[in-house]
């Protein structure tokens, strides 16, 4: 239907247009010719001939037209609504993103916060950490150095009786003499009996 009124809009225009042509090239060639009755006939006809299609095309095309306009009024109108519906959809996704930009840096300063908590936690847990541990490395070592310093005195002294032992060996010979020999005996043996009682 609407194609019919398009159609029926654009053969009125082009009839109208045909007639102002034929209206201008006809009164062109009155003037040119030479004057009379004839010549003024077809000027008066001419404006009948225009009124005729005048009002043909008002009282038949006058309505189509009116609708082509009043449809293309309403196409235009449900465009704008259209495209207003998408704006405004447009701008609540804006804001939706917006909102969610704001809610993700919100989350982001969160996190953020929660991971500088936590290197601060481990942080202080491997200082805490190394600090038992150097306690304990300086016990180790305390200990073992200890242990090396009653292990050389040990040594020490076992190599000074050692050492006293073979200086006595070599000077007994010398300084004693067999009544001392005997007298040790003689307590060796006392003592042994005074053990078995």
């Amino acid at each position: 239907m609407n194609l019919i009124k398009k159609t029926l809009i654009a053969f009125s225009w082009l009839c109208g247009g045909i007639l102002i042509l034929h209206l201008l090239g006809t009164h062109a060639l009155a003037a040119e010719s030479e004057g009379g009755w004839r010549a003024d006939y077809d000027v008066i006809m001419m404006w009948v001939n225009f009124a005729i299609l005048a009002t043909v095309i008002v009282k038949y095309a006058r309505n189509p037209i009116k609708g082509f306009f009043r449809d293309q009024k309403e196409n235009i109108a449900k465009s704008i609504r259209d495209i207003e519906a998408q704006k405004e959809a447009n701008e609540a996704e804006i804001r939706l993103a917006q909102q969610s930009m704001q809610e993700s840096s919100a989350r982001f300063e969160e996190i953020r916060q929660k991971i500088i908590a936590e290197g601060e936690r481990r942080k202080q847990a491997i200082i805490e950490g190394a600090q038992r541990e150097c306690r304990l490395m300086m016990e180790n070592a305390e200990f073992w150095v200890e242990r090396h310093l009653l292990q050389a005195k040990e040594s020490l002294k076992s190599e000074l009786i050692d050492e006293s032992i073979e200086q006595a060996l070599q000077r007994l010979p010398q300084v004693l003499t067999p009544e001392d020999n005997q007298k040790f005996i003689n307590s060796y043996l006392v003592q042994i009996d005074a053990l078995k009682k």
